[in-house]
């Protein structure tokens, strides 16, 4: 079924106002061909996250274009430092992230480096550390190893 440009951005702006954690208010939708552009500011980088995930889920969409700025109010603001702490402790204490995954902090953007054995701890990992508070945005160049034959 082909939805018209018109019906799918109607269609995500009403998925993004059933969002709990989305402020749908906050975020402009354009759509041309199928191909969605989030625009907007947030005050969290997990909002941002769940509007991009949530268009993505809308059948019709073709691709994202994630425009949307994470603006940290006041009392979100962490330091570099004290984020890599409470990332270090986020995936320290995940029960499905292994050990040798580790953080780095730059601009209040996490980067996630080391080796996994599968995509889900991969992506447990991201998940561990995608709620703190004053984080901007998250990288993750976590590799899965190779299955043993």
């Amino acid at each position: 079924m082909s939805r018209s440009d018109a019906e799918l951005k109607e269609l995500i702006e009403r998925a993004l106002e059933a969002e709990p954690g989305v402020d749908a208010s906050a975020i402009a939708v354009a759509v041309t061909d199928g191909i969605v552009i989030l625009g907007g500011e947030v005050p969290t980088y997990s909002a941002r996250w769940m509007a991009v995930r949530t268009a993505e889920r809308v059948v019709g969409t073709r691709a994202v274009v994630d425009e949307i700025q994470v603006r940290l109010v006041d009392d979100h603001i962490r330091s570099d430092a004290d984020i890599a702490r409470a990332a270090a402790f986020a995936l320290e204490w995940d029960t499905e992230v292994p050990d040798g995954v580790t953080a780095t902090v730059e601009n209040r953007i996490i980067t996630l480096h080391g080796e996994v054995d599968t995509p889900h701890q991969r992506e447990a990992a991201e998940r561990a550390v995608r709620n703190l508070m004053g984080v901007r945005g998250v990288v993750n160049v976590i590799r899965v190893r190779a299955p043993v034959a």
